[in-house]
């Protein structure tokens, strides 16, 4: 996996090898990997509401793990949940209802917004507190096994952790069941 930086605009998106394997590979335009994705899909749990959804997340020297958590009727009913981060950053998400909006805090940085609409209307994306667009994900060409295309803006290439919130946007798709929109 590379870990050097990233231009003002890359081309990157989260490909699926196998459609139906764990595993998710984070590409650039030349087809290297930057990052992986691979979802742990071995459930304790008889309810899949209380199923963490773990999943491990690789970049350069970047290591994360994901989990979500749901907790009371409000949780079961997918009208919140917590996806928790461990690894090289700490830290946790807050989703409102069915994962389409969030707050992302994480230790030594400032909260980070994270906003689902629909595909028509743009599709997802992390932004500043101020509204300021970091990382946004597209539909990708399900044909070819894109899943995601990737667009970092200026503004997240500057961030040391843009691998954690790309990979976190995947993870956010996986968990709200539409990996290929």
């Amino acid at each position: 996996m590379s870990d050097d930086g990233l231009d003002s605009r890359p081309r990157l998106c989260w490909v699926q090898p196998d459609r139906q394997g764990p595993l998710h590979e984070l590409r650039d335009e030349s087809g290297g990997v930057r990052a992986t994705l691979t979802e742990d899909r071995t459930t304790r749990v008889p309810w899949g509401t209380r199923d963490p959804r773990r999943a491990a997340v690789a970049a350069g020297s970047g290591r994360w793990e994901f989990s979500i958590q749901r907790q009371g009727l409000a949780g079961w009913l997918g009208l919140s949940a917590t996806v928790h981060i461990a690894g090289s950053n700490r830290g946790h998400l807050a989703v409102g209802p069915f994962l389409r909006s969030g707050h992302l805090l994480l230790a030594a940085t400032p909260p980070i917004l994270w906003d689902e609409r629909s595909p028509r209307a743009g599709g997802a994306r992390f932004l500043t507190a101020m509204g300021e667009p970091l990382i946004a994900f597209r539909s990708g060409v399900v044909a070819r096994s894109v899943a995601t295309l990737v667009e970092v803006e200026p503004a997240g290439a500057a961030l040391s952790y843009r691998y954690l919130l790309i990979a976190l946007g995947r993870y956010l798709e996986l968990l709200a069941g539409h990996p290929f929109r």
